[in-house]
């Protein structure tokens, strides 16, 4: 918590240092040997989110798809406000504010179209959720005036997600902390891992997840862009998504992609060597013909002949004198 706060109030104030040095600081500060998480955790495949996914209810899916398709954190997400979202746009646009974030810094975001489906079911049902949670809770009272997207807690969220882990099957453990392999922070390495897989620039993607130490310039130029950042969204879009055919489709349409272009290639190289084989054809016949027409009009070469035939050929008779002549000594 104090490094963080030290890195942001440095960095607003021009005093930058490697990101490297930051990896090294934190290690010693927690008094590891290199820059290794704790837990060995993993990013899930589409395949294994999906799986986790079936068993959670409505406002746990839309949740989790809010945070796998766009990036960010667990409180982040929780903050987050009806007029934060804009639902009026193609992709959805969210506007992630200052007082939301860990590096103090505002920055945008976007959601996919399935989780945007899934998200638009939530809010039909919202606010009698929302009446029928405050009648509930004597201790959390939420009160049905709250204008968050998800009116609930961190342990609410962990609570649902941990369910899903043991009924879907992913509930192994890190045996050393304990912690879940698959916790819920592993959906922002998701987003991390699959965004790029559309042509999103690295320094891009960890951008519109926030990690400050990762702004490059020009993912600052790009935000100030927002039309330019929601078209490179909605180039790895497809890759985000979970519950629909999306994913394999375009990796399938990716892969024939690679496989027209090979055999693209290979048509090239054919014709390239068609052309060179025709080129060796036309030399091979052209320095034939000079052969030819040289040995033909050497001065020996008749004086040879008509003694192999026993005929004596001047040297300089012409060509048609020589045809005549051999016709006439064949018959």
């Amino acid at each position: 918590m104090i490094l963080s706060f030290t890195k942001g109030f440095l960095g607003r104030n021009g005093v930058k240092f490697d990101e490297y040095y930051w990896r090294d600081l934190k290690g010693k500060h927690k008094g590891l040997k290199g820059n290794r998480p704790l837990t060995e955790d993993q990013a899930p495949t589409p395949e294994i989110l999906r799986k986790i996914l079936q068993f959670m209810p409505l406002h746990g899916r839309a949740f989790a798809l809010a945070a796998s398709s766009s990036g960010m954190r667990l409180g982040e997400s929780l903050r987050l406000k009806l007029l934060d979202i804009e639902l009026d746009r193609e992709p959805v646009g969210i506007h992630i504010r200052r007082e939301y974030t860990k590096s103090g810094l505002a920055r945008p975001s976007f959601l996919s179209k399935e989780a945007v489906d899934v998200l638009r079911e939530w809010l039909k049902v919202r606010e009698k959720w929302l009446q029928a949670a405050s009648r509930k809770s004597h201790i959390y009272p939420k009160g049905a005036r709250d204008d968050r997207v998800f009116p609930f807690s961190h342990g609410t969220v962990y609570a649902m997600w941990h369910a899903a882990l043991e009924k879907s099957g992913y509930a192994d453990r890190d045996p050393t902390t304990g912690i879940h392999k698959y916790h819920f922070h592993t959906l922002r390495k998701y987003f991390r891992s699959r965004l790029p897989r559309g042509g999103v620039p690295v320094d891009v993607t960890q951008g519109i997840m926030g990690e400050e130490g990762y702004l490059s310039a020009e993912y600052r130029r790009l935000k100030d862009d927002p039309e330019t950042m929601a078209k490179m969204y909605k180039q790895g879009e497809p890759y985000l998504a979970v519950f629909s055919d999306q994913t394999e489709v375009h990796e399938f349409r990716e892969e024939t992609k690679g496989l027209r272009q090979q055999v693209q290639d290979l048509k090239e190289r054919l014709r390239l060597q068609e052309e060179k084989t025709r080129r060796t054809d036309t030399k091979y016949q052209v320095e034939t013909e000079e052969l030819l027409n040289a040995l033909v009009n050497h001065p020996k070469f008749w004086n040879l002949f008509g003694s192999h035939i026993g005929r004596n050929i001047p040297a300089t008779m012409d060509l048609s004198d020589k045809k005549e002549a051999l016709i006439s000594t064949s018959k």
